[in-house]
């Protein structure tokens, strides 16, 4: 089925049209990307032929999908037409496309086409080979008659793939096209023994193509995957693209075979043999040099006799492949896996879905969007969990499905009475998975169940640990499950997380209990949060607590909930451990998390785990709309400092004042602790940090009445915390702005390479401070630094990643630009309203917000990486045309020291 690329959320208006449609592909195109160097350059032509090709014949391409279009057009005879014009010219890339066109109904929503019209036009370029063009009967009649009728070849009639109905396919024959093609590769029914399916088969078009290229590539392909992830299915579709006639896929169900010597048998009966086989030799044998593929489906449970036949197989039969579905690798020489996960686009899963609803009777409309995404999301795209919660919708209704998610298998049951029982309930396709773990394997799973959102190695070594396992066996316990597909890998970069599907972890969380180790597992995982988190401490930053709060933004989920299990076990100790200075750094402006601290607040009445709990409390509030909260914190925080105040404290404090926008008195209560000799070196060079830029950057000030230019530098030269040098360099460089500008600008370069190891309000926040030093050289430079920076990761998820958007709002309200209105008025009527104070643009904004309707976020975003990049591209010839880039380095420099109380070298 082409790819949907689904319309924004709401309603858009839909019309019906009879038109042709053509789609194409590019054939064994994995393999090619995998061992041509200049394939990019060659598949970017390939675009343009096909799209010069398809305008120049009057039609339209409404989209692409991996290496092919797909075309509208409202005359058959000029479809057709542009087809071969496109089949001549593409030689000269290389590559072979196979082409498909059907004439029917469909509906257009937007820019987009939706229909059965789409879907048989799909289908019939699928069973073609490259420079193969096939019509439907339908386009077929249109184009055969008239007075220069098409030159076509009668295939005959063809079953397609999951379409009712068979078709009656033709091919174009046109000038230079081969003389003949293989025949095509049509599913006609009943000569195959694998099982057909009734429902359609969604998404996975890459995956299929890739099995494909990989079967003509190596004689032994296994497709792994956990249970439910549709292996079945997609090696059935791969074997019959794969191969010439489906006579010759040998389908082999190894799911009822509980005896490995029974498996021989089961390949002999499904490749034509009367009676059992004595050996893999013999069968081996008997196929000698015929052609066929073999599907050795569900191989999990009879692994090691699976592995030595089809290691037989391959060195014996030359003209033979073998495909095989299993939850692990079968582990044989000259074997290609290929990982099958959940389904890899949202479209795919939500059109999963929708269809299966709509099957067992729901009616779902454009509103119900994203609760269905919601769904789909939780069930991690796994195509079983996925029907399954859809067959419920028309008892329990969409809504209660998604709330009984909690208890995933109530939900996911399939009511019919037929069928594998593995796949009647997500609970048995996982015990089946479970059942063939051993008892180190199964018990590690469990404990690794109490992990939310992932974890990453260090985790599982030390949850091992626990259970007694040295690194070399915990390493071996953990590929071991990955393997088994019962733990995914997220090969991020730079960090690889692991998890567990939902299913499972809720799966491996009932074993966990059963066995009586929930409790203790959990305590393991506090135990193991703590040691991220620093444990207790009184200082307010350092390395260490830098990096922890960098490692916490990846955690933040079992950050939370292992601070509910200490809370609900009445442990100050534990909260005191979990509520660090490194997690009040991580929880600057994280709302969201305010509700599991006043949980734990709430058993904590007084002393160090209460001051522990008020510091991220405070952290959490900074941001808020109402700052009350905040002051509240912040002065419970000072009266529990008591006669040794921390610098923890002090720091909350400058948050209170800089979020109440008294800037000056900021300056002076962080120049206070910069010369509080009780603090650490690291804590003092902090503060000294952020009165440098509060003092250059947000207040009138142009002298350095307090030689905060010298110490900076100072700063500089000799701190490893990354967040002392960033602002104190960016402290400098406003200072200097004015009178060397050179330097002030390598400064800025040089703390905007270390912006993106810090905390995410920093990384959030001090991006804009840059933006505005840029737009003092050129407002071009400005909008470019802004532009990489917004909208990044897509809609913002929080508050924080609205502050670039604030910092944008300025910048084009400074220059005039007119979507600073709009901008302006969103931010008004959003939590971000509150950062706009420290711009001095809240008036502007308010105003702004009685003339303008506030935008949804995603359009906003929109709408403001338009403008800077408007902005960022000046006018020839006009103010600020330089070329908004960064200016190139300069030398290293520093501006000599200063003894005056006013020195002139620092005017800003």
């Amino acid at each position: 089925m082409p790819t949907r690329n689904f319309p924004a959320r709401g309603t858009r208006a839909m019309t019906t049209s009879t038109l042709t449609y053509l789609f194409t592909d590019v054939e064994g195109s994995t393999s090619q990307w995998e061992t041509a160097d200049d394939m990019s350059d060659r598949v970017e032509r390939h675009f343009e032929i096909l799209r010069d090709c398809v305008v120049g014949g009057g039609g339209e391409v409404f989209a692409t999908m991996g290496d092919g279009v797909g075309a509208a057009f409202a005359s058959a005879r000029a479809a057709v037409g542009s087809a071969i014009a496109a089949q001549r010219a593409l030689p000269s890339t290389g590559l072979r496309v196979r082409m498909g066109l059907h004439t029917g109904e469909a509906q257009r929503v937007g820019d987009d086409y939706r229909g059965r019209a789409l879907n048989r036009a799909a289908r019939i370029m699928s069973t073609g080979h490259g420079q193969q063009i096939l019509l439907s009967d339908m386009t077929a009649a249109l184009v055969r008659g008239g007075p220069d009728p098409l030159d076509l070849v009668d295939l005959g009639v063809h079953v397609l793939r999951d379409l009712a109905d068979p078709e009656h396919l033709w091919q174009v024959v046109y000038p230079d096209a081969p003389a003949a093609f293989p025949p095509l590769r049509s599913d006609r029914a009943g000569r195959s023994s694998a099982p057909r399916h009734r429902t359609s088969f969604v998404g996975r078009g890459r995956e299929v193509s890739d099995v494909v290229d990989r079967i003509r590539d190596h004689p032994i392909v296994t497709v792994t995957g956990p249970g439910g992830a549709g292996k079945t299915r997609l090696a059935l579709r791969a074997a019959f693209d794969a191969v010439c006639d489906p006579d010759d896929v040998w389908f082999v169900d190894l799911a009822p075979v509980s005896e490995p010597s029974r498996v021989v048998d089961a390949v002999a009966r499904a490749a034509g043999f009367d009676g059992p086989a004595a050996s893999e030799v013999d069968v081996a044998d008997a196929i000698g040099n015929r052609h066929g593929l073999v599907l050795l489906d569900n191989c999990e449970h009879v692994l090691d006799t699976a592995a030595r036949i089809t290691d037989r197989l391959a060195a014996a039969c030359p003209n033979l492949r073998v495909l095989a579905t299993s939850r692990e690798p079968l582990g044989v020489s000259g074997e290609f896996v290929v990982v099958l996960h959940g389904l890899d686009t949202a479209s795919d899963a939500i059109e999963l879905f929708e269809q299966r609803a709509a099957a067992a009777g729901a009616t779902l409309d454009p509103a119900h969007r994203p609760t269905v995404e919601r769904i789909c999301e939780r069930l991690g795209g796994l195509p079983l969990a996925i029907e399954l919660a859809a067959t419920r919708v028309p008892m329990f209704g969409l809504h209660a499905v998604e709330a009984l998610l909690d208890r995933p298998f109530d939900v996911l049951v399939r009511r019919s009475r037929t069928g594998d029982e593995r796949h009647r309930t997500m609970h048995a396709a996982i015990d089946w998975s479970y059942r063939l773990l051993d008892g180190g394997e199964r018990r590690l799973l469990e404990w690794l169940a109490v992990f939310v959102g992932g974890f990453e190695l260090d985790a599982v070594l030390d949850i091992a640990g626990r259970l007694g396992h040295r690194t070399v066996a915990a390493a071996d316990l953990l590929d071991s499950l990955v393997r088994k597909s019962m733990i995914e890998l997220d090969d991020g970069v730079p960090h690889s997380r692991y998890r567990l599907l939902e299913s499972i972890r809720a799966f491996a969380l009932d074993q966990l209990a059963a066995r009586g180790e929930l409790g203790a597992a959990q305590e393991a995982h506090v135990g193991w949060m703590t040691a991220v988190t620093g444990g207790a401490s009184t200082e307010p930053i350092s390395a260490e607590i830098e990096q922890g709060a960098v490692r916490l933004e990846r955690e933040a989920d079992n950050w939370a909930a292992a601070l509910g299990t200490a809370t609900a076990l009445l442990s100050t100790e534990l909260i005191e451990g979990l509520c660090s200075p490194a997690a009040a750094h991580f929880l600057v402006s994280r709302h969201d998390l305010a509700g599991v601290l006043e949980r734990a607040a709430a058993v904590c009445p007084d002393g160090p785990a209460r001051r522990a709990v008020a510091a991220s409390l405070a952290s959490s509030s900074a941001g808020a709309t109402d700052t009350t909260e905040l002051h509240a914190w912040t002065a419970e925080l000072f009266r529990l400092d008591g006669p040794d105040p921390s610098g923890v404290a002090h720091l909350i404090g400058w948050m209170s004042h800089v979020w109440s926008q008294r800037i000056e008195e900021g300056v002076r209560w962080c120049l206070a602790g910069a010369r509080n000799p009780r603090f650490s070196q690291d804590a003092r060079d902090l503060f000294h940090g952020i009165a440098t830029i509060e003092r250059f950057s947000l207040t009138s000030s142009v002298e350095d009445r307090d030689l905060l230019v010298d110490g900076a530098l100072d700063v500089i030269d000799r701190s490893d915390v990354v967040a002392n040098r960033v602002v104190s360099r960016l402290g400098v460089a406003w200072a200097l702005a004015d009178t060397e500008p050179g330097y002030a600008m390598q400064l800025v370069q040089d703390a905007t390479e270390e912006i993106a190891a810090l905390p995410h309000f920093m990384r959030s926040t001090l991006p804009g401070n840059v933006s505005r030093f840029m737009a003092r050289v050129d407002p071009a430079l400005g909008a470019a630094y802004l532009l990489d920076r917004i909208g990044e990761h897509g809609c913002p998820s929080g508050y924080l990643d609205t502050i670039p958007v604030a910092y944008a709002a300025a910048l084009l309200d400074r220059v005039g630009h007119p979507t600073a209105d709009v901008a302006l008025a969103t931010l008004a009527a959003s939590p971000s309203g509150t950062y706009l104070a420290r711009l001095e643009l809240e008036r502007r904004a308010r105003a702004a917000l009685l003339e303008w309707s506030p935008l949804p976020w995603c359009d906003l975003i929109d709408r403001v990486r338009t403008a800077l990049a408007d902005l960022a591209v000046p006018t020839a010839g006009g103010a600020g045309a330089a070329p908004a880039r960064m200016p190139d380095r300069v030398a290293p420099h520093h501006p000599a020291r200063t003894t005056d109380t006013a020195p002139e070298a620092t005017r800003c």
